[in-house]
């Protein structure tokens, strides 16, 4: 059988996070085919793997001026693939489908109602600079207008990475829900390597304001007696010296993490916004119960005092109570690390059986 021509266009590849994991798994899919990855960077960036487009674009702040400039590049090359999929934050990155008059399947994290709800707007907390924010605000209208456009038209197939993350609007047809179907066996490692040198992990881009950081260290003060892992990058305004019960790791590949889910008793991360939150599934795979807020994904993965916790994101002292009773309960702790490795073998099976059925 020939080969088919498969393209996946995605968003912010450069980054590491859930966007260049989806688009990756989604890659794997098809190793039978010929694969081609497109995204748009904000810098001049070496991917370093054949199959991939890595396209630069002085204006890739701007989301709008991204996905026009992506359509115009694409215009006479979309006639090769035989099969588009587009994996992005949100359905917007849809347009250019319908632009070039292409049919595509879309796999989303979440929408922008979900992204400005209760005033946690991408573009208030996740651009610094003022003129960004400004030019953003002055296109939201625009953006809805978009995103809608995408989600009703019927030669456009959407998946959503999440239930309860993804405001669906009115839509014509219904979404599907395709969540990550994390490897069942994720992180396995021998019982010999599970001795536990921290006592709290968090892993993220602590540089995105969403992420909460400011509540995860406020935690670690009031925790001083417990030892925490942050892994990803972090504001450069941060005196990590400050904070002697935080290891920080740092930037790691995806693959050099899962030791430290393995040492670790449990994963906390204060989101004040998720689309499903991968590494929740991560952590879950390694035996670690989840500690977080009941916002975006997690309501989905998490169930109270099965395999986590819920916590308010401004409730530090709550917070921070809930974390020291789950510690100091050695059979419960072990009770949810048993549930959270139980959920994610569920999980996977039934996930990747969905994941295989859309995505050939």
């Amino acid at each position: 059988m020939a080969k088919r021509k498969i393209l996946i266009i995605t968003d912010n590849f450069e980054f590491k996070g859930g966007m260049k994991v989806m688009a990756k798994r989604v890659c794997r899919q098809f190793p039978e085919d010929e694969v081609r990855l497109l995204s748009s960077v904000s810098r001049k960036y070496f991917f370093g793997t054949a199959g991939i487009w890595g396209i630069f674009f002085p204006l890739n702040f701007i989301y709008l001026f991204k996905v026009l400039f992506l359509t115009l590049y694409l215009i006479g090359k979309l006639k090769v693939f035989s099969k588009i999929i587009i994996v992005s934050p949100s359905p917007l990155l849809g347009i250019i489908a319908i632009l070039l008059n292409r049919r595509a399947d879309i796999w989303y994290a979440t929408t922008l109602p979900d992204e400005i709800g209760n005033k946690r707007s991408l573009f208030k907390v996740g651009m610094k600079m003022k003129v960004i924010i400004i030019i953003e605000r002055f296109l939201l209208p625009i953006y809805y207008l978009l995103e809608n456009m995408v989600l009703n038209n019927r030669n456009l197939d959407s998946y959503a990475l999440s239930t309860s993350s993804a405001c669906y609007y009115n839509t014509k047809s219904k979404v599907a829900v395709i969540r990550y179907p994390i490897e069942c066996g994720w992180g396995k490692h021998s019982e010999e390597t599970r001795k536990k040198q921290y006592d709290i992990i968090s892993v993220g881009r602590f540089n995105d304001p969403r992420k909460n950081l400011k509540m995860l260290l406020i935690v670690s003060l009031l925790l001083p007696q417990y030892r925490f892992a942050l892994i990803g990058p972090l504001p450069s305004n941060i005196n990590i010296k400050e904070f002697k019960n935080i290891s920080f790791i740092g930037e790691i590949p995806r693959a050099e993490i899962e030791p430290f889910y393995k040492a670790s008793k449990i994963f906390f991360l204060p989101s004040l916004q998720e689309g499903l939150g991968i590494v929740y599934l991560e952590a879950m795979s390694a035996g670690l119960p989840v500690i977080t807020p009941d916002n975006g994904g997690s309501r989905d993965l998490i169930r109270e005092g099965y395999n986590g916790c819920f916590i308010s994101p401004v409730d530090v002292n709550g917070c921070a109570e809930k974390i020291k009773k789950l510690l100091s309960n050695e059979n419960n702790l072990n009770n949810m690390s048993a549930n959270s490795v139980e959920f994610i073998v569920n999980y996977s099976q039934k996930e990747s059986k969905l994941f295989n059925r859309i995505f050939n």
